[in-house]
C-alpha cells in the first residue's frame, strides 16, 4: 500500500480497514443432489482501493468512505449416472450490488467495477472407464455494465499408467478482465502428460 511503482503511488497516510458483516445461509446434501443459498451484506468503511481521476493518472492506494455491499448466491450439484458411469451437473449464481458512499471517482481497480451477476455451470462426464470429460461455461457482469462469456474444456485419458490431459481455456477468445485492470489470456491449449509408478 505504501508502494509506488509506475502504474501506482503509495499513500503513507493510510488508516485501518473497517467492516461490519452479516451471512445467513443454508445447506441441503443427498447422495444425488446437494444445494446451498445464502444471503450477505457488509458495510465497510476506509476501504483501501487504487483509483484516480483522469484515465492517464496512475493509481494511488485511498481509504474510501464507506462500501456498502448486499447480495445472494445460490449453488446447486445434481449427480447422476448413464449406464454406470458417474456424472455431475453443478450452477452457482452470485449477484452483489454495491453503495460506495459519498464518493464519485471515475475510476477504481476493486470495488466500484466489482461482478454484480456472476453465473457458473459444470458438466463434469466420464464417457468410459478410462475418459473423462468437463466443460465450463461462466458469464459474468460488472457493475459498470460490461459482461462476458467464458467457455472452458478439459478432457483426462488413462492408459495404464499414463495419463493423458488436454485443457482448452477461453475457447471462443472472449476479452474479459478478472481481477482489477489486468487483461485475461486469449484463447489457449495445454496438454499435459502424468506417469505413475507402481
Amino acid at each position: 500500500m505504501f508502494y509506488s511503482d509506475p502504474a501506482t503511488v503509495g499513500n503513507e497516510n493510510l488508516e485501518p480497514e473497517e467492516a461490519l458483516s452479516f451471512e445467513f445461509g443454508s445447506k441441503y446434501f443427498s447422495p444425488k443432489f446437494n444445494g446451498s443459498f445464502a444471503i450477505f451484506y457488509r458495510d465497510a468503511s476506509k476501504l483501501i482501493d487504487y483509483v484516480k481521476e483522469n484515465e492517464a493518472d496512475r493509481f494511488m492506494a485511498t481509504n474510501l468512505r464507506n462500501l456498502y455491499t448486499k447480495g445472494f448466491e445460490v449453488n446447486t450439484s445434481y449427480n447422476f449416472k448413464l449406464g454406470n458411469l458417474p456424472q455431475n451437473l453443478s450452477m452457482g449464481y452470485t449477484f452483489i450490488e454495491d453503495e460506495v458512499g459519498d464518493l464519485n471517482i471515475p475510476f477504481s481497480r476493486y470495488s466500484i467495477n466489482s461482478l454484480k451477476h456472476h453465473f457458473t455451470s459444470r458438466l463434469s462426464s466420464q464417457i468410459s472407464k478410462s475418459v473423462n470429460f468437463n466443460i465450463i461455461y461462466k458469464h459474468a457482469e460488472r457493475t459498470a455494465g460490461l459482461s462476458y462469456n467464458v467457455w472452458d474444456a478439459s478432457a483426462i485419458i488413462t492408459v495404464k499408467q499414463f495419463e493423458f490431459t488436454l485443457t482448452a481455456a477461453n475457447i471462443f477468445d472472449a476479452e474479459y478482465i478478472e481481477t482489477g485492470v489486468v487483461p485475461m489470456p486469449p484463447s489457449n491449449v495445454l496438454f499435459g502428460l502424468r506417469y505413475g509408478f507402481n
